[in-house]
């Protein structure tokens, strides 16, 4: 899952900031280190162009349903399901990382990559969409261990994660 690397590093620097205007385009929420915690997925314009934190990335032979959640004063979760194929309902999912940054990506965070003891799990009841966009509304869980930017995960330092989403994205081609 090293792809998914670069891609939660990139991700993960998007925030909503006063330079900035942010759309609400759904919610994830979850109970992380036994407290319970509420995201937003948003859309980012700029001056120059529009970006969404829930991005649905379609791949020649694969696409990647990406969504980071922010908040005020609060961890990033990042949750990614890669699929082999198309991403749908009927398809299992390849692959699915769950991580929490409370910092930044190369500080020390909670990932469900390279934990073994449990495969995270995610189930939609909604997955729609066209080129123009979609919806996504389902639910995830899973192992989750400390890591500091790519340094191995301290499996000595784990803790779950539980949660739902509901939300839009954009596609990306």
């Amino acid at each position: 899952m090293n792809r998914f690397k670069y891609t939660v590093a990139a991700i993960a620097l998007l925030a909503p900031t006063s330079a900035f205007a942010d759309e609400t385009m759904g919610v994830i929420s979850a109970v992380f280190y036994e407290t319970p915690m509420e995201w937003r997925t948003i859309a980012i314009d700029d001056e120059a162009e529009r970006d969404s934190t829930a991005t649905l990335y379609l791949g020649p032979g694969f696409e990647t349903l990406s969504l980071q959640g922010v908040a005020e004063n609060a961890p990033t979760i990042v949750i990614e399901v890669l699929y082999f194929g198309t991403a749908s309902i009927a398809n299992a999912p390849t692959e699915v990382l769950i991580s929490v940054f409370p910092g930044g990506f190369m500080e020390r965070h909670w990932t469900s990559e390279d934990v073994e003891l449990r495969q995270p799990e995610i189930s939609f009841s909604t997955l729609d969409y066209t080129i123009d966009g979609g919806t996504a509304e389902g639910t995830f869980a899973a192992l989750l261990c400390a890591r500091a930017g790519f340094d191995e995960v301290d499996l000595n330092d784990c803790t779950t994660i539980e949660g739902q989403f509901s939300t839009r994205f954009a596609v990306q081609e």
